[in-house]
């Protein structure tokens, strides 16, 4: 259902019972590498190894952040009575890409920024599950809107928590 999914993560994603514990740690690395790869548009399961591994060796931290978010994300949608099935790139690519941006925002993440991201994600991922129930119904595709609402709304609420903060003005009307 997605343009993200490569051939082989589409067929190992087919079977939705694991079997074993290493079933299971298989199946979630594969997302994770998959949803990693997604952020750069790669769709072969090669290129989104070779995606992780550098998102890897350029920082551990930000690996680690982008790591616990994902697996924040498939713990959250295994408690919850809803079936992501044919959109877990998709929800995976989201919890990425708002880990990485939120997470890697402060030079030291803390306790805070990790609370802050967790949050995000939590409402990313209802977000990201209806839209995906959107897609299904009208065919359209919502790539990284949850990911652009839920940061651009952390944002927001972190400039608003300064004592008399007023919005950015605006930016020079061109005409």
């Amino acid at each position: 259902p997605t343009g993200y999914s490569s051939g082989f993560l589409d067929r190992f994603l087919a079977h939705p019972v694991a079997t074993g514990a290493v079933d299971v740690v298989f199946r979630e690395g594969l997302l994770l590498v998959g949803s990693i790869g997604a952020v750069l548009f790669q769709r072969q399961l090669v290129p989104c190894i070779i995606a992780a591994l550098a998102l890897f060796a350029s920082s551990r931290m930000l690996f680690l952040i982008t790591t616990g978010g994902f697996l924040f994300v498939r713990l959250a949608l295994g408690l919850l009575p809803l079936s992501a099935a044919g959109f877990e790139t998709f929800v995976g690519l989201n919890s990425v890409l708002i880990a990485i941006s939120l997470g890697g925002t402060f030079l030291l993440p803390g306790a805070r920024t990790f609370l802050l991201m967790l949050g995000a994600q939590a409402v990313g991922l209802v977000t990201s599950l209806s839209l995906a129930g959107l897609a299904r119904v009208w065919g359209c595709d919502f790539t990284a809107l949850p990911f652009n609402l839920m940061v651009a709304g952390a944002f927001l609420m972190l400039q608003g928590r300064a004592f008399g903060a007023r919005p950015f003005p605006p930016g020079p009307a061109f005409g």
